[in-house]
């Protein structure tokens, strides 16, 4: 219904130097846009709200109009909440005192909202089948990477979670890009960063399925070993060279989007079998928002 509208949020915080009211926000969710009846959505509102949950804020109505009728009782300042943990990462303590509640409110909401996110609108925005199979570059139609996220060190202490990336100990994933639009069609992990290196994790599925629809994947060094899916660095400077660092570029580009979220680029405090619950639900933000057009940065095919 293009003339309903929902509240995303109507609480303050409570900053020593900055403001101590901030964000009465009404949101009206019509045509994917919105208005604020309270404040006026002016750039600096945006990169605010951005720095505090890690999406624009026409990203986390488009979230809260898919999770709103999930549960009973979810009300949006709950994922505002599950937002905050993942972009800021705060403690419990410093968290439940900026949203004015206890610490076990804080705990509960917030990841009841990371498991929605998991469960429900991750699935939707990352699908193998919903790549779009554009003009090819070499036979190629995405770009694979891994990225790591460092944790605690586990104790008792094994060498299979060290990583050399981030030179500590950290879990693994697969990440795998459309070169047409930049999105996000293929996660896989979470494993041991240092028992398995890139090309291993892709050898255990993501060959497979690239040979199955006979397509290949622009990657970077660690995936040689497999020529006949993975198009990697020659050494060479030809123009076709070129084309594909700049696509190894742009899926950086992505692995920094996702390390913009404290949570992936500090070491993880919880039980790291709760990795992937937070890594699938910023995973759903950032893709949510790619797909509402904070893309990555474009190139001619």
């Amino acid at each position: 219904n293009n003339q309903s509208a929902f509240y995303l949020a109507s609480f303050s915080y409570q900053f020593s130097s900055m403001v101590k009211a901030l964000f009465f926000v009404q949101l009206a969710h019509s045509e994917f846009g919105w208005r604020c009846a309270k404040l006026p959505i002016t750039d600096r509102f945006r990169r605010m709200f951005r720095a505090h949950f890690g999406s624009t804020p026409r990203g986390s109505a488009e979230i809260w109009g898919r999770i709103r009728d999930l549960e009973q009782g979810l009300r949006p300042v709950h994922l505002l909440m599950a937002l905050h943990l993942i972009k800021c990462y705060p403690t419990e303590e410093v968290a439940s005192g900026l949203f004015n509640c206890e610490p076990k409110t804080f705990r509960k909401h917030s990841w009841r909202v990371l498991q929605i996110l998991q469960e429900h609108v991750f699935p939707l925005e990352v699908a193998w089948s919903s790549r779009q199979r554009c003009t090819p570059f070499e036979g190629a139609y995405i770009s694979v990477d891994g990225t790591d996220a460092p944790i605690w060190e586990p104790r008792p202490w094994h060498k299979k979670w060290c990583s050399k990336k981030i030179n500590g100990p950290a879990l693994r994933y697969e990440v795998a890009l459309e070169l047409s639009q930049g999105r996000i069609v293929w996660i896989y992990g979470p494993f041991p960063a240092g028992r398995f290196p890139d090309i291993k994790i892709a050898r255990m599925s993501l060959v497979e399925a690239l040979r199955e629809c006979g397509e290949k994947a622009i990657a970077d060094s660690g995936y040689r070993g497999e020529r006949d899916v993975f198009i990697t660095p020659t050494g060479r400077h030809r123009a076709s060279d070129r084309r594909k660092a700049l696509i190894r570029s742009r899926h950086e580009t992505l692995n920094g989007k996702l390390k913009c979220f404290k949570i992936l680029a500090v070491p993880f405090r919880h039980d790291k079998e709760k990795h992937e619950i937070v890594l699938h639900a910023v995973v759903a933000v950032v893709a949510t928002n790619i797909r509402l057009g904070d893309s990555l940065f474009e190139f001619d095919q």
